[in-house]
């Protein structure tokens, strides 16, 4: 009983997740190509 209850809050935080991540699309599109670039830059820098 207490597995599939862990089970069932980490897929609820996931489908949280999911549901931010589809309202601020742009926004982590944005935050994830500007460490992209920020990676990319340390490591050829």
């Amino acid at each position: 009983m207490r597995k599939s209850i862990c089970a069932k809050r980490k897929i609820n935080r996931l489908r949280l997740i999911f549901r931010l991540a589809q309202n601020d699309f742009t926004l982590s599109s944005l935050v994830v190509l500007s460490w992209l670039f920020c990676f990319l830059g340390f490591g050829y820098g």
